[in-house]
């Protein structure tokens, strides 16, 4: 069974955050609470998965020398719990891959390139990490805001995402994670929009296309092309049109896209 689901989450996200308040100021009882729920959940699971995503969205937006890691519920009270989490999760099932997941680091940019430090430096320490995760919430344009938003917004970055030099740098991005010998997944696909005109919603097939063009040019090490949903209307992002099916559920150029670009793929195996 394929199965991308979250081990460790950060901040708010964590489900049970209002309990560990208590427990804020006492490393050892974090640390055992982190290792016993891994150890749990993993063990739940033995020999039915293929990955996990071990540590979700724990690296700063815009990391500083020396200053990496999100303040959260584990961090700075625990200053390993990643090493912890991975070791941890490997202990529980040690046939699954065990990746790290994040957001804004489809680009080389500076939370990526503090990601791929932070990875070669754990798979230099031995630790059990087998894959990265790129989240890959794009937009076109700016779109309406929403309050669960996590994509960082700038100017510079929606420009990129428009231009040839970008998908050279997704592309050199996804590949330099490869050559650690990491595994590529894209787990979060999303591409969101400021109004569903005919013209944004072919900048939003070209998006679809291109990120997929990326991760099938360095296949099979880029095994997984995954989205955050698939109609619009259930969507996180509802207000964006960001997903393959509009609310009426109707295919929309992003989906014709992919289909295109994957029969292409398929057609120079035959």
């Amino acid at each position: 069974m394929y199965m991308y689901e979250k081990l460790t989450q950060t901040g708010s996200h964590w489900p049970s955050t209002y309990r560990l308040n208590k427990y804020a100021h006492n490393s050892t009882k974090l640390s055992s609470l982190l290792t016993a729920h891994i150890t749990t959940v993993t063990g739940h699971f033995k020999g039915r998965l293929y990955c996990w995503d071990v540590v979700n969205e724990a690296v700063l937006d815009n990391p500083e020398k020396g200053k990496y890691l999100k303040q959260n519920i584990w961090y700075p009270e625990v200053p390993n719990y990643i090493d912890l989490a991975f070791r941890t999760a490997h202990a529980g099932d040690g046939s699954v891959q065990l990746f790290y997941n994040d957001y804004n680091c489809e680009m080389i940019n500076g939370k990526s390139d503090a990601i791929y430090a932070m990875l070669k430096t754990m798979l230099a320490n031995g630790v059990p990490v087998h894959g990265m995760g790129i989240q890959a919430h794009l937009t076109v344009g700016g779109g309406h805001d929403d309050d669960d938003l996590e994509t960082v917004e700038t100017p510079e970055r929606t420009k990129l995402l428009s231009t040839v030099s970008n998908w050279t740098s997704v592309e050199a991005n996804i590949k330099r994670f490869i050559d650690l010998g990491l595994e590529v997944h894209i787990t979060e696909l999303d591409v969101k929009i400021n109004s569903d005109s005919d013209e944004n919603l072919q900048k939003q097939a070209d998006v679809y296309r291109n990120m997929l063009k990326a991760c099938l040019k360095h296949a099979p090490k880029c095994r997984s092309f995954e989205t955050w949903g698939f109609v619009d209307k259930y969507s996180w992002l509802s207000k964006n049109w960001p997903d393959y099916f509009d609310a009426q559920f109707k295919p929309k150029p992003c989906f014709y896209a992919v289909a295109d670009e994957l029969n292409k793929t398929v057609a120079t195996l035959n």
